[in-house]
C-alpha cells in the first residue's frame, strides 16, 4: 500500500496494479541495460525473466526505458572523462571489451568448428555445477530463514562471512603452491590493474590480482583479454572456486548483491583454467564462453544472456558458442534435480506466484475444472452500501486485493468488483458516510449505472490521505464513533470484471492469467452468481501437485496446504 507514496499525485493512473506490474518488468530491463550497456539485452531479459505478462506495449516501454538509460549513462561517462565534444571509439563503451592498454595489442578470439563440441561439453559440466549450486543455496537459505531471523543474528552472520571472505582473499596469495609472481613486461593492460602484493619490483602476484581487483570490470576483462601466460591455471581455478563458495554462502543474505557478474567471473576463471592446460586452446575464447556457460547453468537464461554477452564483448560471431553452451547448460541443469534456475527458486521461497508460460500438465486434464482450483478461503462479497464497521472488519480479516460486489436486490447477482485501495480511500472521506435511517440508503440498486467506474481524483490524494494504512483509518473512525454509519461504494465499482464459469477447464483459466496478466478471476456458477475466486497462488499450487503426481522428487510423498502469500493474494 505504500508503493504509491513515490508516485506523484498528478498521475493517479500510475498507481494501478497494472502499472505496478509493468514497472517491475521495466525496472529489470533498465537495470540490465545500466549494468552492461545493453538496451536490447535488457528488454529481452525483461521479457524472458522479468514479466509474467508480455505485450507489445510492455516491450516498447522496456526497450524505450533501456535506451534512455544507456544514453544517459553514455552522457555522464563522456562528461566525466572529458570526451563530450570530441567523442571516443565506440568499443570503449562496451562493458567487457577490454581495458586501457589492451585495445592496441588485443587479438580477436577465434574458434574452430570442432571446438563447438568442446563448448557443448562445457555446457554439460556447467549445467551440473549450476544445479548443485542452486540446491546448495536453497538448503542454506532454508536454514537461514529458520535460524537467522532477528537483526542482531543477521548482523553477526554478515560480519562472520565478511571476515571469512577477507581472510581468504588476503591469505591465499601468500601460498606459493597456488600463486606465482609474473613479470609486468608480458601484460597488455596498464600495469596499474595488476597487484604486486608480495612480489618483487616489476612483478605481480597473479592470484592476488584476480582476488583483489574489482570483479565487475577489471578482473573479468583481464580474464577475457590477457595473454595466455598472464595467469596460471591453478590461480584461475582457485580464484573461481573461492568465489563460487562465497557466492553460495552469501547469496540470500540480508545484503544487497547481484549474482550475474560474480557468475561471469567464476565461469571466466574456470574456462581460462581449462584453456591453460590445452596447448591449442585460445584462452580468451574459453574464458568468454565459460562465463556464459556458468551463468546459464545457474540462472537457466537463454536468449537474453546471449544478446547481453554479444553486446558487452563486441563479438557478434560468438552467438553460436553462446547459444550452444546456454542450451546445454539449461537442459542438463533441469535434468539433474528437476528444479528451476536460481531466480525462479528465489520467487518460490518467497511465495511469489509467478506463473510459467506453459501450464503444468495436470492442468490439461479434462476432468480438472475451474471449480476444483478456486481459493480455499471463504468467498467475501461486498454490497453497494455497507456498514462502515463491517467493511473495516472485512478488510482486516481478508488480504484480498479485489472484492466481488453483488446486488442483494437481484438475488446476489454479480455487479462488478472493487479494489482494496479504493475501499481504504473511501473510508478516509467521512463526509461520504450517511446514517442508517437516511433517505440515501433507501434507493433500489437495480438501476445502477452501466458506465465506466469513477476514477480516484486528486481529492483522494490530498496531503495526509496518501495511501493511509488500514490501522490509521480504523483509529480515526473509532475516535468519532462512525462505525455504525453507511458508506456507498456503488459509484466506484468496476463493472463487468473478468469472470469464468465453474465448468470451464483449469488449463483455460491458466491461459487467461498468462495472456491477460490477471491477478484474480471470479468464478461464477450456472446461475451467474459468484462462487469463488481463482488467484495466481492457486494456479501456482498446481505445479507442486503435478510434481508429486509425476514423482519428480522422491522425498515428496504428500501435498501440503498451499502456503499463504506474503502480501495480498489477488
Amino acid at each position: 500500500e505504500n508503493w504509491a507514496r513515490i508516485i506523484p499525485r498528478a498521475y493517479p493512473r500510475l498507481r494501478s496494479w497494472r502499472e505496478r506490474r509493468d514497472f517491475a518488468a521495466v525496472g529489470s530491463a533498465t537495470g540490465v541495460a545500466a549494468a552492461f550497456y545493453a538496451p536490447v539485452g535488457g528488454a529481452i531479459f525483461a521479457a524472458e525473466e522479468g514479466a509474467s505478462h508480455l505485450s507489445t506495449r510492455l516491450m516498447w516501454r522496456c526497450f524505450s526505458a533501456a535506451c534512455v538509460t544507456v544514453i544517459v549513462e553514455y552522457l555522464f561517462r563522456s562528461c566525466f572523462e572529458g570526451t563530450f565534444l570530441y567523442g571516443r571509439a565506440i568499443y570503449n563503451l562496451s562493458k567487457f571489451n577490454g581495458l586501457p592498454g589492451q585495445f592496441t595489442y588485443r587479438s580477436t578470439p577465434s574458434f574452430a568448428f570442432l571446438e563447438l563440441f568442446n563448448f557443448a561439453a562445457m555446457g554439460v559440466v556447467n549445467g551440473v555445477v549450476g544445479a548443485i549450486f542452486v540446491e546448495l543455496n536453497k538448503w542454506i537459505n532454508n536454514l537461514r530463514r529458520k535460524y537467522i531471523r532477528t537483526w542482531r543474528v543477521k548482523f553477526v552472520e554478515i560480519f562472520v562471512l565478511a571476515a571469512i571472505s577477507s581472510s581468504l582473499m588476503f591469505l591465499l596469495p601468500f601460498l606459493p603452491a597456488v600463486s606465482t609472481c609474473r613479470s609486468l613486461d608480458n601484460v597488455r593492460a596498464e600495469q596499474t590493474y595488476f597487484h604486486r602484493f608480495n612480489c618483487d619490483e616489476g612483478y605481480y602476484n597473479d592470484l592476488a590480482t584476480l582476488l583483489i581487483a574489482p570483479t565487475a570490470g577489471t578482473s573479468i576483462n583481464l580474464l577475457f583479454w590477457e595473454n595466455k601466460d598472464a595467469f596460471s591455471g591453478i590461480s584461475c581455478l582457485v580464484a573461481g572456486a573461492v568465489h563460487l563458495l562465497l557466492v553460495v554462502l552469501i547469496f540470500g543474505m540480508s545484503i544487497g548483491m547481484g549474482i550475474f557478474v560474480p557468475l561471469l567471473y567464476i565461469g571466466a576463471c574456470f574456462g581460462r583454467a581449462f584453456a591453460t592446460v590445452v596447448s591449442s586452446a585460445n584462452v580468451r575464447t574459453y574464458a568468454i564462453v565459460g562465463s556464459v556457460a556458468t551463468v546459464a547453468g545457474v540462472t537457466r537464461i537463454l536468449v537474453s544472456l546471449t544478446v547481453i554477452m554479444v553486446q558487452t564483448t563486441g563479438l557478434p560471431y560468438f552467438v553460436s558458442p553462446f547459444m550452444i553452451v546456454s542450451i546445454t547448460a539449461k537442459v542438463v541443469g533441469r535434468w539433474c534435480f528437476g528444479g528451476e534456475g536460481i531466480y525462479d527458486e528465489i520467487m518460490k521461497s518467497k511465495s511469489l506466484p509467478f506463473l510459467d508460460e506453459e501450464p503444468p500438465p495436470i492442468a490439461s486434464m479434462s476432468v480438472l475444472k475451474a471449480k476444483d482450483v478456486i481459493s480455499p478461503r471463504p468467498l467475501v462479497l461486498m454490497q453497494p452500501e455497507m456498514r462502515v464497521g463491517d467493511l473495516i472488519e472485512i478488510l482486516k480479516s481478508t488480504p484480498n486485493g479485489d472484492f466481488p460486489v453483488v446486488d442483494p436486490a437481484r438475488n446476489d447477482a454479480l455487479i462488478g468488483s472493487i479494489p482494496r485501495e479504493m475501499l481504504i480511500h473511501l473510508l478516509c472521506h467521512k463526509e461520504r458516510f450517511v446514517h442508517l435511517d437516511s433517505e440515501a440508503t433507501a434507493g433500489d440498486h437495480s438501476d445502477l449505472p452501466r458506465s465506466a467506474p469513477i476514477a480516484l481524483g486528486d481529492d483522494f490524494y490530498e496531503e495526509g490521505h496518501l495511501m493511509p494504512t488500514l490501522e490509521a483509518v480504523e483509529r480515526g473512525i473509532l475516535e468519532d464513533g462512525s462505525k455504525d454509519m453507511i458508506i456507498s461504494i456503488a459509484q466506484h465499482i468496476q463493472l463487468s470484471p473478468y469472470t469464468f464459469n465453474e465448468e470451464g477447464s483449469a488449463e483455460r483459466a491458466y491461459e487467461l492469467f498468462r495472456t491477460l496478466g490477471l491477478r484474480h478471476l471470479i468464478v461464477t456458477g450456472l446461475d451467474s452468481k459468484p462462487i469463488g475466486i481463482i488467484t495466481r497462488a492457486d494456479l501456482k499450487f498446481l505445479e507442486k501437485i503435478d510434481k508429486v503426481e509425476r514423482g519428480c522428487r522422491g522425498q515428496e510423498t504428500a501435498v501440503d496446504a498451499p502456503p499463504g502469500p506474503v502480501g495480498p493474494i489477488v
